[in-house]
């Protein structure tokens, strides 16, 4: 006869870490012992992926038309980066056949190395928006160490 025995206590266990206006939240599966990563701003308004550093306009925004400038680097336009950001597996696309970026904008992260800041604007009569980078480097290093070692614990 077989008998119910015990059950694990957890299922998965989640830590958070705030750090220099950044979260990353470290969800570690018990029985798979997979190691899922999210990391962003505390704001919601920057978040990673593999490949790339995301900029959120709104989900109603359309930023087919942005421009961005790191730091005081010449102005590039994003959708001029999509063969470089598709060949990292960047996903941008949004759920809208309407608004195909979801209101993101989406810069490759090598591009991103040592940034301090970077100015985005939406089509030629926006406003500049500018972002703050400082604290990324150290929250993704910690992110490491933390067991978000592979690109995959990154992937929702």
């Amino acid at each position: 006869m077989l008998a119910y025995c015990c059950a694990s206590a957890v299922a998965a266990h989640e830590e958070r870490f705030q750090s220099a206006g950044w979260t990353l939240s470290v969800n570690r599966d018990a029985f798979t012992q997979e190691v899922r990563c999210a990391l962003g701003a505390v704001d919601h308004r920057l978040t990673f992926q593999p490949g790339a550093i995301g900029f959120r306009f709104g989900h109603r925004r359309d930023t087919l038309e942005a421009w961005y400038r790191i730091d005081d680097g010449q102005p590039v336009r994003w959708q001029d980066r999509i063969t470089v950001l598709t060949a990292a597996g960047v996903e941008i696309d949004g759920p809208a056949m309407n608004n195909p970026t979801g209101g993101w904008v989406w810069i490759p992260a090598g591009e991103l190395q040592h940034a301090d800041r970077v100015a985005i604007r939406l089509h030629d009569k926006a406003k500049v928006r500018l972002f703050r980078l400082r604290g990324f480097e150290a929250m993704f290093d910690a992110a490491r160490r933390l067991g978000c070692v592979s690109d995959a614990s990154f992937r929702s």
